[in-house]
């Protein structure tokens, strides 16, 4: 799947960002990592450094570059909305087959721009922004 249009992705968040919090949610972290520079993948945990060490045993990279966990109060919500907001700023949102696990992985988006400049100046603003909305 690419990128939804921005019209589509405006009215998902503002409908995401006025749902109350489920109580199923509950605090945790939001985490990034970038592989090969461009591909970001984003997700959740209750406990970062147990889904750290998960990811880094189930799918292996020697490309894997580790962002610093953001600490949520919804850690659900949060990632809805981070997604939302990531794929609309994003070049693209590709679904392919990772060389790693060969696993499709779900929620990736591609920056063009270098790790560093996309984590100060785009990623990290973003799920900051969701973390809290």
């Amino acid at each position: 799947m690419s990128r939804r249009s921005p019209r589509v992705l405006r009215g998902l968040y503002a409908s995401r960002r006025s749902r109350s919090t489920s109580l199923a949610d509950g605090p945790g972290f939001l985490y990034a990592y970038v592989d090969y520079g461009h591909r970001w993948k984003i997700g959740m945990a209750k406990n970062f450094a147990r889904r750290k060490r998960e990811w880094d045993k189930e799918c292996p990279s020697s490309n894997r570059r580790w962002m610093p966990p953001i600490v949520v109060q919804s850690r659900r919500r949060s990632e809805s909305l981070a997604h939302l907001l990531l794929e609309f700023w994003s070049a693209d949102r590709p679904r392919l087959y990772c060389p790693h696990c060969r696993r499709r992985h779900v929620e990736v988006f591609e920056f063009p721009e270098n790790r560093r400049f996309a984590w100060r100046n785009i990623v990290h603003p973003l799920l900051v922004r969701a973390a809290r909305a």
